[in-house]
């Protein structure tokens, strides 16, 4: 067998009272600005709502997009890019249904994520 050393990138908070540690999972990142991907039922459900102030209580800028929906098209994709690119987002949250979304997003961006380690959190 070939050794390998594999480092998913993704990290997943999953269980009551996450929401809650956010902020602080995303500061042990050196994140301070963060794009949150929420699609519009995250939003209804209040969940957005809840992410963006557990990030802003650890003093993180929150610039959220909603305009998607489940299974983004190209256009969704490019409409997000569009709106982060100028914000010079060092994270990507995305909650549930946006991984694909985030994916996509860091896949076409033409803006530097600027936290070292590049890695997305995602909370479900």
């Amino acid at each position: 067998m070939t050794p390998f050393d594999f480092r998913p990138r993704t990290r997943i908070l999953f269980g009551p009272g996450e929401f809650a540690r956010l902020g602080e999972v995303a500061r042990e990142h050196n994140a301070t600005r963060c794009l949150l991907l929420a699609d519009q039922a995250m939003v209804s459900a209040g969940y957005a709502q809840e992410a963006i102030r557990s990030l802003k209580a650890r003093r993180m800028e929150v610039f959220a997009f909603h305009d998607f929906e489940p299974n983004p098209t190209v256009a969704m994709v490019d409409a997000a890019r569009g709106y982060a690119a100028p914000q010079n987002i060092n994270l990507i949250v995305g909650l549930a249904y946006p991984r694909l979304l985030v994916r996509e997003v860091k896949r076409r961006a033409t803006w530097p994520l600027s936290t070292p380690k590049r890695v997305p959190t995602e909370a479900l």
